[in-house]
């Protein structure tokens, strides 16, 4: 059921980052990326956008820990 909820997870994910900025706690960056059907050839764009996803939430989390 994770994966059908993955979006309300990801919402949960955020919350929780927020709370470990306002407490000096842990933090974690995270993407998500579903398979397109039609627009994906291969299992390795899904994980190329999942790894992007990653990384702009890193870079989203460093600006917000430098606010």
């Amino acid at each position: 059921s994770d994966y059908e909820h993955r979006n309300e997870l990801l919402k949960e994910m955020a919350l929780r980052n927020r709370d470990g900025f306002e407490t000096d706690g842990v933090t974690i960056a995270c993407g998500s990326a579903a398979w397109e059907k039609g627009a994906d050839s291969c299992l390795e764009a899904v994980f190329e956008r999942a790894d992007a996803a990653m990384y702009e939430n890193k870079a989203a989390l460093k600006a917000f820990e430098k606010e």
